[in-house]
């Protein structure tokens, strides 16, 4: 059986992953910028950042509703990757997302102890590109 303490938990790590999600989802919308550098034949950098933005998190827990508030967040992704070939190319990507929580209930008393959340990530991915001009549409997958 869960103890309260490790059911708020739960949630705020759910709400972690999901406010990650929305700001990969979105693509880290707000003030972004993005690069890519090849430095070797075949080798390539690149990287973004921007505001994340995560929903507020409402839920009944017994009796208790629960009310978590989120501050505006930032986040950023880079990766490092290969091209083998024209068509192919495979990557590893890491992402760093952050917030602070605003404000926190549970029922009728404010939680004031609450510092905020931090989300990271790593995948290793796989691209099969089918142009290489102004225009280049690709299909990828990964792992992570």
């Amino acid at each position: 059986m869960h103890t309260r303490d490790e059911d708020v938990m739960t949630h705020r790590i759910l709400a972690a992953v999901a406010g990650f999600a929305m700001a990969v989802a979105a693509g880290t919308t707000g003030a972004s910028a993005q690069s890519s550098t090849d430095f070797l034949d075949g080798f390539y950098l690149s990287g973004s950042g921007g505001v994340g933005i995560v929903s507020d998190l409402e839920f009944d827990l017994g009796a208790n509703d629960v009310n978590i508030e989120f501050d505006t967040g930032f986040g950023f992704q880079g990766a490092v990757g290969y091209r083998i070939n024209k068509a192919w190319r495979v990557e590893l990507e890491g992402s760093y997302l952050s917030a602070d929580v605003d404000t926190a209930s549970f029922g009728t008393s404010a939680a004031t102890t609450l510092d905020g959340y931090t989300a990271i990530s790593g995948s290793l991915n796989a691209y099969l590109d089918f142009g290489n001009g102004t225009f280049s549409p690709y299909v990828g997958g990964g792992l992570g």
